[in-house]
């Protein structure tokens, strides 16, 4: 199974939570942070960022990461 990319993880969110604003509001991060991962202009999120993308999805930390194992050219985690 090919791993999704950080940009069709945002995405995802999106399109549940009806926008880009809401979908941040649902992670519990900014608007704009949120914003920048999802056009590529940030490229590395932080665990603590992750960590609240995969709440704003409902699944754990360590589903997230596998998610976007394979696509770990879109940005890997940083510590």
């Amino acid at each position: 199974m090919r791993g999704m990319s950080l940009h069709e993880v945002i995405e995802g969110l999106v399109q549940k939570y009806g926008s880009i604003n809401a979908a941040a509001i649902e992670c519990r991060m900014p608007g704009q942070h949120l914003w920048m991962l999802y056009t590529g202009k940030r490229k590395q999120p932080t665990v603590a960022t992750l960590r609240k993308i995969a709440a704003g999805m409902d699944v754990a930390l360590d589903e997230l990461i596998r998610r976007l194992e394979d696509g770990r050219g879109d940005g890997s985690a940083t510590e």
